[in-house]
């Protein structure tokens, strides 16, 4: 009650203490309303800040999903190499392979090319060892022949090629 009787007793004190809590209360207003649109504008930047957390979210997702499909890739990628070298070595030992294969033919071609030389001088002596022996036949003949004429008692030798090595008498 004490109060009540200060109002009265004061009334001038009392109007500036109202007009003070007046003030105080306009003021309390306006921090409220300050304090609303700063939360309405910290709700409206969270709320954005949020869109675009999910929005970086949604993306990273995304960006694990490529980075799983190029290590798939990076896997199969590395598995193709690996059998692209695999091949490039057994074609390396193939090529090594038929490259002494094509020496050692080289060498059978040298060595036929050779023997074909051979084999044609060995021609070329049965030639004229066929051609000397025609000769000498015929020379052989032509003196049985001469023979014959100079001794006309005996009976003329027929000309026979089976028993050429024979003796003359």
């Amino acid at each position: 009650m004490g109060k009540a009787w200060e109002c009265w007793a004061h009334p001038r004190r009392t109007a500036r203490a109202l007009q003070e809590a007046q003030d105080e209360l306009e003021e309390a207003r306006t921090v409220i309303a300050q304090f609303e649109a700063a939360e309405r504008s910290l709700r409206a930047e969270n709320d954005r800040l949020q869109a675009l957390a999910d929005d970086l979210a949604h993306r990273r997702d995304k960006l694990d999903e490529g980075v799983k499909n190029l290590s798939l890739q990076l896997v199969d990628t590395n598995n193709r190499l690996n059998d692209s070298r695999r091949e490039a070595d057994n074609l390396r030992l193939e090529a090594e392979n038929l490259n002494t294969e094509l020496k050692e033919l080289r060498q059978v071609r040298a060595a036929l090319s050779d023997f074909e030389k051979r084999l044609d001088s060995v021609d070329k002596m049965k030639q004229h060892y066929e051609e000397r022996v025609a000769r000498l036949r015929a020379k052989v003949l032509e003196q049985q022949q001469e023979l014959a004429l100079l001794r006309p008692s005996a009976p003329p030798i027929p000309p026979d090629e089976s028993d050429w090595l024979l003796p003359l008498d």
